[in-house]
């Protein structure tokens, strides 16, 4: 009833408003008085209906700007004590609830008493709205006022200096820290002022000023929230570099650093997937990656074999490796050759003349700072579609060569028990590819693997990849699933039951029979 009452009323406003706007004229403000017509409730009730049902912001715009004109201003209820009520809901409560950034300035010009924090049944305060809209005005007379910059908010509602950094704004977040906001405080997530940063893309001098202003104040680096995630974590997940950087110079923990997941790292390629399946951003996430992997080897953090895995699942998972277009095509396509010979990698090499390599042979020539460079260079985008595509995925290919090949040469020493030398695991590695070394590794960790059968009889476990680079060298492969029953199984009996597995002698005659067996 109240809502069908309020629109009503609305339509009356609407009506008397156009009729005064057009006999009135600049005189409104003298001939035409709201509280006249409409009680304080009434015109509450207008303007949240405005706002809730989402109604043409030219028409809300133009309805406050009148009432502006006419010089309505907001009055307060008082209690039996002659003191104002703050708990209540105003349109600029619901213009937060809408995300109505635009018309919240204009509601303040209305809604003006600084000196009343209006409040509504989850926390939400009008200082938490001016924060969120960036009205820096607003907030510099209520703290003139004596507001408290760390108003906390019983529900879902971020502190001051959440919502500032939040809206990205830079004088907004100096005005809180100077009027005394702390930055360790926390949102009902946990989350201090560090960690909405590092989650965040914002602009990288927040984390600076927030460490720069109140210098007496010592900031909390490595604060949990109650995920039991630091802000160094989600600058990493985030791929937020000199984030990361200015959090390690400020003295951010890597002994009990934990990397993230892939969880983690999902959230931020994300993000960024259309673009991704566009070829657009494919390399540049690529080597975001790679700089924040060698930005922390740099800084002491040693990788293990959960870390690389889940690097190389998150690549492969967000199509970094995806091979949508044929290089070989646009090899001998005109217009690309001279396009990819203009386009630099570095001073001594092209992008033509690293397509022309094998990905194993380019790996010393260009350094992780030439493909940041690149990626981050919008010249390449002037490349056919196609062979932009095909160009970037051999990039992806080429730059995280070393990185897959150190980790599945480990793993392949630790599949065969290192009783294969050193030498011969190299060979098995430059033939192949990144998905496949990402397989290798893979392997090293999963229960059912391959095993082969050397002449001396000794056997050793090897993944399929592997397995398709040493047919060409005639070795006796057979494969074993394994049980709990056969990963018992020692001596003799592990030897019998080899030999009696399926056989694949890859001799040349035979070598479609094994291609058919492995896969």
């Amino acid at each position: 009833a109240e809502k069908s009452r309020a629109r009503d009323e609305l339509s009356l406003a609407a009506i008397r408003k156009k009729k005064m706007s057009q006999s009135c004229g600049r005189d409104a403000r003298v001939r035409y008085d709201f509280r006249n017509i409409f009680r304080r409730q009434e015109i509450d009730w207008l303007l949240i209906d405005l706002i809730k049902f989402d109604v043409c912001v030219v028409e809300l715009a133009t309805l406050v700007q009148f009432m502006i004109d006419s010089g309505y201003k907001d009055e307060p209820d008082y209690d039996e004590d002659d003191k104002p009520l703050l708990r209540r809901t105003t349109p600029v409560h619901q213009a937060f609830r809408e995300s109505n950034r635009t018309i919240i300035p204009d509601l303040f010009k209305i809604y003006d008493r600084f000196d009343v924090n209006y409040t509504d049944e989850s926390g939400l305060s009008h200082f938490h709205v001016a924060c969120w809209s960036g009205c820096c005005e607003v907030v510099a007379k209520f703290l003139e006022l004596g507001q408290d910059p760390n108003l906390l908010a019983r529900e879902s509602v971020d502190p001051p200096l959440h919502l500032a950094l939040r809206d990205q704004n830079e004088v907004m977040l100096k005005l809180l820290l100077k009027n005394g906001a702390d930055q360790n405080s926390t949102n009902v997530d946990g989350m201090t002022a560090l960690h909405v940063i590092s989650e965040t893309i914002c602009f990288d001098r927040f984390v600076e000023i927030i460490f720069s202003v109140n210098e007496h104040r010592a900031v909390q680096v490595d604060a949990r929230d109650k995920l039991g995630r630091t802000p160094l974590q989600l600058a990493v997940a985030n791929l937020l570099l000199n984030v990361l950087d200015v959090l390690l110079d400020r003295g951010a923990d890597l002994s009990n650093f934990v990397f993230p997941t892939e969880s983690h790292f999902a959230d931020r390629f994300t993000q960024r997937r259309s673009k991704v399946l566009l070829g657009l951003d494919k390399i540049q996430l690529a080597s975001e990656t790679m700089q924040v992997v060698e930005r922390l080897k740099k800084r002491g953090y040693q990788l293990d074999k959960s870390d690389a895995v889940t690097i190389m699942k998150t690549l492969i998972k967000h199509v970094l490796f995806d091979t949508v277009e044929d290089l070989e095509f646009w090899r001998c396509n005109e217009e690309f050759v001279s396009k990819a010979k203009e386009l630099r990698m570095n001073s001594s090499l092209s992008l033509y003349d690293l397509i022309q390599l094998r990905p194993d042979k380019v790996k010393y020539q260009l350094s992780d700072t030439d493909y940041f460079k690149f990626a981050t260079w919008n010249q390449w985008r002037k490349l056919p579609e196609g062979s932009r595509r095909a160009s970037i995925t051999h990039l992806c290919e080429t730059m995280w060569r070393g990185f897959f090949q150190e980790w599945a040469l480990e793993s392949l020493l630790e599949l065969t028990r290192h009783r294969l030398p050193i030498l011969c695991c190299d060979i098995i590695i430059e033939k192949l590819m990144n998905e496949d070394l990402f397989v290798e590794l893979r392997a090293s960790c999963a229960s059912c693997c391959l095993c082969c059968y050397w002449k001396d009889g000794e056997h050793a476990t090897m993944s399929a990849a592997a397995c398709r680079v040493w047919r060409e060298h005639r070795v006796r492969i057979y494969i074993v699933q394994h049980s709990s029953r056969s990963t018992r199984t020692r001596g003799s009996r592990g030897r019998a039951r080899l030999r009696d597995a399926l056989a694949i002698h890859t001799s040349r005659d035979a070598g479609a029979r094994a291609r058919g067996s492995i896969r």
